[in-house]
C-alpha cells in the first residue's frame, strides 16, 4: 500500500484495522511509500492528483513483475482470486469510510496542486 497515512493518519489506521478484522489479513508490504523510494511510484500514481490537493488516498497493488505497464504485460499476469480479495477488502474500507461520523482529519504534509511532488 503506498500513501495511506500520508495525508490522515486516520486513513492508514483505518486500512489497518480493516485488513486485521478479514478471516485471512493481507500482509501489508508499504516499502513502496518510503520516502525518497527510487521508483517514484506515490507521485506517478492516478491517485497523486487528488492527494495534491489535501484529499487523502491509498494506492493498492497486489505487486509488479517485469513486464507491468509494458507491451509485454498481459492478463496471464492477473491474479484473479487475489484481486478479488483486494477488491473485498477495498469495498470493506470504503464502506467504514463512509460510516464515520466525520472526514477523515487531514493531518499530513499537503504539497498543493502547483508544487512539485516528492516521493
Amino acid at each position: 500500500i503506498i500513501a495511506s497515512r500520508r495525508l490522515s493518519t486516520q486513513l492508514g489506521d483505518l486500512i489497518d484495522s480493516t485488513n486485521a478484522s478479514l478471516p485471512a489479513p493481507f500482509v501489508i508490504d508499504y516499502s513502496f511509500d518510503a520516502r525518497g523510494h527510487e521508483l517514484n511510484r506515490y507521485c506517478r500514481s492516478d491517485h497523486y492528483s487528488y492527494a495534491r490537493y489535501g484529499i487523502p488516498i491509498s494506492y493498492f497493488s497486489r505487486g509488479y513483475h517485469i513486464d507491468y505497464h509494458e507491451l509485454t504485460d498481459e492478463p496471464q499476469y492477473i491474479d484473479y482470486p487475489g484481486m478479488a480479495k483486494v477488491g473485498r477488502l477495498i469495498a470493506n474500507v470504503a464502506t467504514n469510510i463512509a460510516n464515520r461520523d466525520g472526514r477523515l482529519v487531514v493531518n499530513g504534509p499537503v504539497m498543493g496542486p502547483d508544487q512539485p511532488c516528492r516521493q
